[in-house]
């Protein structure tokens, strides 16, 4: 079935006969200064515009116990903090039981970061044992029906962090070297693949706009045909794709 180009004044009267026959998880991910939280934003807002249901939520998929531990540290001031880096890990894997015995909500669930995010952090800024030991065990971790990988060059995200107002303590651990950069791109490279379809994209090589179209168009994609829950497929604009990434 096509679909209507987000642009297109008929494309909301169109998607809102299309109602989610289940929830469907998307993961947006990547480092730091990539345009993540403008992503979550815009594409709730484009999908709610369109007669769906959708919620944006960030760092967390189930309010488990361990949330309100962790919100009495603030992430962005503790970037290297191995003991909190090991606990969104260990929320993430209480996350996985929760799921075994909660029904699935009816809407789209946009998540801005993940436990992926800690365990890419933790692998490459060597935040302890326990983000290796999950690496290897990624199973026991909710999979999410799409994670959009958004990446960036390296000098581009210098440029942005120079134009942000507030510079956390993340953006400059993040950004500090090459070496760095390059080291958390790999380590989610070994990551997104968990997950039952990836979109990967340059947000450096594509204006903010494209960036949401393309995303609202596979997820649009994947409401309309139910294509979703099959585990390992790569997509791009909503069809198939080989990558060599």
């Amino acid at each position: 079935m096509a679909i209507d180009s987000p642009g297109n004044a008929r494309a909301p009267q169109a998607l809102a006969d299309v109602p989610p026959t289940r929830a469907l998880r998307v993961l947006i991910e990547g480092t730091d200064l990539t345009g993540k939280s403008t992503l979550a934003a815009g594409l709730v807002a484009r999908l709610t515009d369109s007669g769906i249901q959708a919620a944006h939520q960030k760092g967390y998929l189930y309010r488990n116990p361990f949330l309100r531990l962790l919100g009495r540290w603030e992430a962005n001031k503790y970037a290297r903090s191995a003991m909190l880096n090991s606990m969104y890990i260990v929320s993430g894997l209480i996350d996985g039981l929760i799921e075994t015995m909660r029904a699935k909500d009816p809407y789209v669930l946009v998540c801005e970061s993940y436990v992926d995010r800690a365990i890419a952090y933790g692998i490459a800024l060597r935040l302890g044992w326990i983000s290796k030991l999950a690496l290897t065990r990624t199973r026991c971790f909710p999979r999410f029906d799409l994670c959009i990988l958004l990446r960036c060059d390296y000098n581009e995200r210098i440029s942005r962090r120079e134009k942000r107002e507030t510079v956390t303590v993340t953006d400059r651990l993040t950004t500090r070297d090459q070496h760095t950069h390059e080291a958390i791109a790999n380590s989610y490279a070994m990551l997104v693949h968990r997950h039952s379809a990836v979109l990967i994209l340059d947000t450096d090589e594509a204006d903010a706009e494209e960036v949401l179209n393309r995303c609202f168009d596979s997820v649009i994609q994947l409401l309309r045909t139910g294509a979703y829950g099959t585990h390992g497929r790569l997509i791009e604009g909503g069809k198939n794709i080989a990558s060599d990434y």
